[in-house]
């Protein structure tokens, strides 16, 4: 009787260990999962980002010789597809950057996306402002495009850790020819 409660006890003490081992294991593997979709998050901006300073740097300017940042601003919210159907990266919704549930209203699409024309990379070259569009097709001008969206945690316990959201920044610069 007495070796019948012995097991009894170890068979408990066995699967209340192993109750808590699991749950701090689910919870790293958790955190590791989120932590992977946000760089995969952060790939996605990335590559938006790449694909509006390319646009940018072959079209900086619209046929009447205005700066052409509409156009930039909409290559890089349309590279994660169009924002009612199934094509392109979806995970990365470029169309609410700060993740609030909605289409996001001008005030907040000209703080996360910042389109600028800067002189070039190497010091000294550039003699011209850049920032005036009748300079700025000329050699040593380059654009940047900065993009910043708010990426919320899947993670259940992430609030207890201090954030349950992360402000991505991806930012691409590329000279005009």
């Amino acid at each position: 009787m007495l070796k019948l409660q012995k097991k009894r006890k170890q068979a408990g003490q066995a699967l209340v260990e192993f109750a808590l081992t699991i749950t701090v294991l689910f919870t790293f593997l958790s955190g590791i999962i989120d932590g992977a979709l946000a760089f995969f998050a952060y790939q996605g901006l990335k590559g938006a980002a790449y694909e509006a300073v390319s646009y940018g740097s072959l079209f900086p300017l619209r046929s009447d010789g205005t700066i052409n940042t509409q156009e930039i601003r909409d290559r890089l919210r349309y590279e994660s597809g169009a924002p009612n159907n199934n094509s392109g990266l979806r995970y990365v919704n470029l169309f609410d950057l700060d993740n609030s549930g909605g289409p996001d209203p001008e005030g907040v699409l000209n703080q996360r996306i910042q389109i600028s024309f800067v002189d070039g990379a190497v010091a000294g070259t550039s003699p011209l402002n850049c920032a005036n569009p009748a300079t700025l097709a000329r050699q040593f001008c380059d654009i940047r495009v900065s993009v910043r969206y708010t990426y919320r945690s899947f993670f259940f316990a992430a609030s207890i850790f201090g954030a349950d959201t992360i402000d991505l920044t991806a930012t691409q610069q590329q000279t005009i020819p």
